[in-house]
């Protein structure tokens, strides 16, 4: 039988053990996130897919397993929120992932019910409810940005097989069959992309970024009427204000511009029409060689109406912003017809 000296022994270290437990539990709650609905931890980068994308990694906690079911449902809902910071973080990724308790200890935890978000590289944020259509679309997005575009082409396949109706997915392949001049690849997977879509009105923007993407392969494709018809759609949609939309704006209104001016369908060309898209562009034509391309495009919406002094000194300015000699070359040709008082007119050559 134990003594009162050993009872009370025993009951000082269970105490302090308790206590230590309950020191440590205190410090393992302070140093853990504390992430509650709408709170997001910045990943520097995406360890679920092997990739180097940065994340957010945003939490829901509850004890309600109903309630960790209606995950998706109100990630939805402040998802405009979490994705404003991932945009000022630069991020590329978001996941998000409902948590239920199983214990007042806080490191046990079961996950549940994960969501993903990534930024294609349409620039657009899109959801992929199935992880094994994600992990093959996070390849193919990475494939795509080191450039090695046959790698993406067949990454992308991969999780449409999981998943046939990702428009993102299929938008990202195309982009990568015309990176590889396969353009009829291309413009099924646009087209298929866009017949999804539909004309749902909550879906303008996605419908005129993929009008924009065809447009672009269109134009590689020398169809011109079918590249400007796609663009003044893309024009006409609503878009998100930011730099890479201010880029887009300018591209969509010069190719327009190009094609109205220096087209060899004759029904195309509309040189007022011309000048008025070139003009249009140049107030969103700020980053690298937008300037330069947008004068040269008014210069020969210019030519095309018979303004050649205007044409001539467009051209000039165009010339003094480039460094590269083959674009410099191109442009001093066309300055030298304006100079004779011609317009330029493309001759296309077959694909």
């Amino acid at each position: 039988m134990r003594t009162t000296w050993q009872r009370s022994t025993i009951a000082l270290v269970i105490f302090i053990a308790l206590l230590l437990v309950f020191c440590g539990l205190s410090l393992l709650r302070q140093s853990a996130p504390k992430n509650r609905p709408g709170e997001v931890t910045i990943l520097a980068k995406d360890r679920l897919y092997g990739t180097n994308m940065k994340m957010i990694m945003w939490k829901f906690k509850t004890d309600d397993t109903k309630a960790v079911q209606k995950n998706q449902a109100i990630a939805e809902k402040l998802l405009p929120d979490i994705i404003r910071q991932a945009e000022q973080e630069n991020v590329d990724s978001i996941v998000v992932q409902a948590v239920q308790r199983k214990s007042l200890l806080i490191m046990s935890y079961d996950s549940s019910y994960g969501y993903v978000w990534n930024k294609g590289v349409d620039g657009q944020w899109h959801h992929h409810a199935d992880n094994e259509a994600a992990r093959y679309s996070t390849q193919g997005n990475t494939y795509y940005q080191q450039q090695q575009y046959q790698q993406a082409v067949d990454a992308f396949s991969q999780s449409l097989k999981s998943s046939p109706r990702q428009t993102e997915v299929l938008a990202a392949r195309g982009l990568s069959y015309t990176r590889l001049r396969q353009f009829n690849n291309a413009i099924q997977d646009l087209s298929s992309a866009l017949q999804i879509v539909g004309s749902n009105n909550t879906q303008i923007s996605a419908r005129g970024q993929l009008c924009y993407l065809r447009g672009l392969t269109f134009f590689d494709m020398h169809k011109d009427r079918q590249c400007i018809a796609d663009l003044q759609t893309y024009l006409s949609s609503k878009f998100t204000a930011n730099q890479a939309s201010a880029n887009q704006c300018a591209v969509a209104n010069n190719d327009i511009a190009w094609l109205m001016a220096t087209s060899p369908d004759a029904a195309v060309r509309n040189a007022n029409e011309a000048i008025r898209y070139a003009k249009q562009g140049i107030p969103y034509a700020t980053e690298g060689l937008l300037p330069a391309m947008m004068m040269d495009t008014l210069a020969a919406a210019e030519a095309r109406a018979g303004q050649y002094p205007l044409a001539v000194a467009s051209e000039m300015k165009a010339i003094a912003q480039v460094t590269d000699e083959q674009l410099k070359s191109g442009m001093q040709q066309r300055l030298q017809l304006y100079q004779q008082q011609k317009p330029h007119t493309e001759h296309y050559s077959s694909l």
